[in-house]
């Protein structure tokens, strides 16, 4: 299923931008694919992933430091 739905987040800092974090849409790969079972998923990835980065958005417009955590 990871390979199907590759969910990695890249995070790179940027010379003059600060800090961009990008995602792979998950529901890319059910346009080749049409399995219902991995379209549920996807589609569930895609909103959690579509979360977290808004969060991301969000805080940063605000000026606010998110957590670092390993």
């Amino acid at each position: 299923m990871a390979t199907l739905l590759p969910c990695n987040v890249v995070v790179r800092e940027l010379p003059e931008h600060g800090v961009e974090v990008a995602a792979m849409d998950p529901l890319a790969m059910t346009r080749l694919l049409h399995d219902p079972a991995i379209a549920e998923v996807a589609r569930e990835a895609a909103e959690r992933l579509t979360r977290a980065l808004a969060a991301i958005a969000s805080r940063r417009e605000a000026g606010t430091e998110l957590e670092e955590r390993s």
